[in-house]
């Protein structure tokens, strides 16, 4: 089996070192196209064959990793498109690009669209994905390919990859922002600033410890800390009080509706 990786920048690099843990044997290949020579170096050290030249690397893939920016998507697939084997898959990862402009340019229907987020590079990636491929064996191989940076959740509307991409998509970014504040208000109160950070990472990394637990209950584990009359119930006060709910709703549906306009 041959996977060929288009791009090698962040994503690219992310689904190249998840691709070569989990995919092993002497019949797999993994090839990436970086027209950027200088990032070779960065695959070279994992011992992955490199190419500056992307008909190259298409050439016999069974699976194609679309990893270039959204703006040279199209360009990209048109280029491609007459080189693909008949079953080849092609994964894409452009944020916004739609599955029916992605199948138009790459003249074919063995396509799927998805949405990892930047976990990837720890192999934590929660990814989502979509495709309209009849095939089951494709669509387990696009799965199995998914499951190399993390977890993969297949889904049943192009839709729900936007709503995904203002959970999942933009969710670390909404851990951090929360992480960095708390740092910051334990510093207002008089703790010393690596104290706070270290007491904040490791909460956050004990409480999600936690929540994959089977049965976890988000809603019955808040209120075992939250006592009546105890601090952690006067934090929850301030956050109700200053609709803390609310901003969160409000703040998933503007990411949801601008990840809905990326690709109009």
């Amino acid at each position: 089996m041959k996977i060929a990786i288009i791009g090698g920048g962040n994503m690219g690099e992310a689904f190249a070192r998840g691709i070569h843990r989990h995919f092993t044997g002497g019949d797999f290949e993994l090839i990436v196209s970086e027209k950027n020579v200088a990032k070779h170096l960065a695959f070279h050290s994992l011992e992955i064959v490199t190419t500056s030249h992307n008909l190259e690397a298409v050439d016999n893939a069974d699976v194609v990793i679309l990893a270039v920016k959204p703006a040279d998507v199209e360009q990209t697939c048109r280029d491609i498109s007459i080189h693909l084997p008949g079953k080849c898959v092609v994964i894409s990862i452009a944020a916004g690009v739609k599955l029916a402009a992605l199948k138009e340019w790459l003249a074919s229907d063995h396509v799927a669209r998805t949405m990892p987020n930047l976990l990837a590079s720890i192999g934590k990636s929660t990814t989502v994905w979509y495709s309209e491929i009849e095939n089951e064996e494709l669509k387990i191989l696009v799965g199995k390919v998914l499951e190399s940076i993390g977890s993969a959740h297949e889904v049943g509307s192009e839709n729900e990859i936007d709503m995904a991409t203002a959970i999942s998509g933009c969710g670390p970014a909404y851990v951090w922002y929360f992480m960095e504040k708390m740092i910051a208000a334990g510093v207002a109160i008089g703790l010393d600033a690596q104290v706070a950070r270290a007491l904040t990472l490791q909460t956050f990394e004990g409480a999600s410890t936690m929540a994959m637990n089977e049965g976890f209950d988000p809603t019955e584990m808040r209120l075992k800390v939250a006592p009546k009359g105890g601090s952690t119930e006067q934090a929850i006060h301030v956050f109700d009080e200053k609709n803390v709910e609310g901003i969160i709703d409000e703040a998933i549906r503007a990411a949801y509706k601008r990840a809905e306009g990326l690709g109009k």
